[in-house]
């Protein structure tokens, strides 16, 4: 299309479609187009290979538009196992735009190398990409290539995905770059995820400002807390705010995540990171460092729920808090364990740890079990193969019966 806008209105009925590539609002200009079938009682909608909604591919004056609606009555598919499609939000061009897809179907699956949501080449007015399936019943999301949740200049992102969703980022054997919100003056991109979700990833970029322009205010949320099973996986650099006004929370559940290298923020202007763990072992080999602004800290809040979680760092690990706080919060348990700990380091660390906590960038908050006779209280120690934030279990006691 050449700047044609085109609809296609289905208001009623059964809507089936079997497309080898869909496209809706693509083209060279101004695109513009709309599918919409939210009121269909059934049918099926399958791709075999591209999907492009609101992808321009004309200049800084061109706005690609694209909207996608989708009934609970239709079943989605893009791609297979064996043939892979794609899958993009607004993407290409320079020029301003909006690529919404909504899916309220019972089941969606997707085998896609790549997944897009809001990219654009250059600057000229914010842009806007949403991909919504948080009314998904059953979903599968499985992406073996490129991933990516907003990049470029002045882009917005918004992905949901329903407790109904099983996606997979990525393989062990065959990991992918993972970026939310890249690029200079991107604005605000949230990923937020429930069901099952496991990523293998080379490396995670959470808010980077790219060029050091700093203009706006870059705001990037990864919300994983409503994740049931899985886990984040970083072989390499998991980066959380970096950049002028560069600023991410991310929120993390009861999972297994890891990264070689973490840094959250930087010491540019307006930089912040924001980590919370709620039940999260992360496992950090190499180095760990949080940094911010002159004005500010970035801050890590670990919740030990009952059973123990927080850092685990290698034996050759580092970890460096130059502006930044840690907080870890001790819920009551019921574990039995010899230690019920927020906090690890394989070696014998007491004196970093102490050091930390002398200089006001480690706290605790263990009031929840203070009353548990099981352990002790929360301290810092070295027992065994690892130096410890958290409590020991107290030797029993003698049980006398009196007749």
């Amino acid at each position: 299309s050449v700047g044609i806008p085109s609809r296609l209105l289905l208001e009623q009925g059964r809507f089936d479609a079997y497309l080898g590539s869909l496209q809706v609002g693509d083209g060279y200009n101004s695109p513009s187009g709309v599918l919409y079938a939210a009121q269909c009682t059934g049918g099926i909608l399958d791709v075999t290979g591209t999907v492009r909604i609101a992808y321009s591919q004309g200049g800084s004056d061109h706005q690609a538009r694209g909207d996608v609606s989708v009934s609970d009555a239709i079943s989605v598919k893009i791609g297979s196992q064996a043939n892979r499609g794609s899958l993009f939000i607004l993407g290409g061009g320079a020029g301003a735009g909006i690529g919404v897809l909504t899916l309220g179907t019972n089941r969606f699956e997707a085998y896609l190398t790549t997944l897009t949501v809001g990219h654009a080449d250059g600057a000229s007015t914010d842009k806007m990409g949403q991909l919504n399936l948080g009314a998904v019943q059953t979903g599968s999301l499985d992406v073996s290539s490129n991933v990516v949740f907003g990049i470029g200049q002045q882009v917005n992102s918004v992905t949901t995905l329903s407790e109904g969703f099983i996606t997979k980022i990525g393989d062990p054997a065959l990991r992918v770059t993972f970026r939310l919100g890249d690029g200079d003056r991107t604005r605000s991109n949230i990923l937020k995820a429930g069901g099952t979700f496991r990523a293998y990833l080379s490396s995670a970029i959470i808010a980077r400002d790219t060029l050091g322009y700093g203009e706006t205010t870059q705001n990037s949320i990864l919300d994983l807390s409503t994740v049931t099973n899985g886990t984040f996986d970083v072989d390499g650099l998991m980066l959380v705010a970096t950049g002028l006004n560069a600023k991410a929370t991310v929120l993390l559940p009861a999972f297994t995540a890891a990264a070689q290298h973490l840094r959250i923020g930087s010491t540019n202007v307006g930089s912040r990171g924001t980590l919370i763990m709620t039940g999260t072992v992360f496992s950090v080999s190499g180095s760990a460092i949080m940094d911010a602004a002159s004005t500010t800290n970035s801050f890590v809040y670990v919740t030990v729920p009952g059973k123990s979680a927080g850092f685990d760092l290698a034996s050759g690990a580092t970890l460096t808090v130059n502006r930044g706080k840690i907080h870890i919060t001790f819920q009551d348990t019921t574990e039995y364990s010899a230690v019920y700990w927020g906090m690890r380091w394989k070696g014998d660390h007491v004196a970093d740890i102490v050091a930390l906590t002398n200089a006001g960038k480690l706290a605790w908050d263990a009031s929840a079990i203070e009353n548990n006779r099981r352990f002790s209280e929360v301290d810092i120690f070295h027992y065994g193969d690892y130096t410890y934030v958290g409590a020991r279990m107290s030797p029993p006691g003698s049980v006398v019966y009196v007749r």
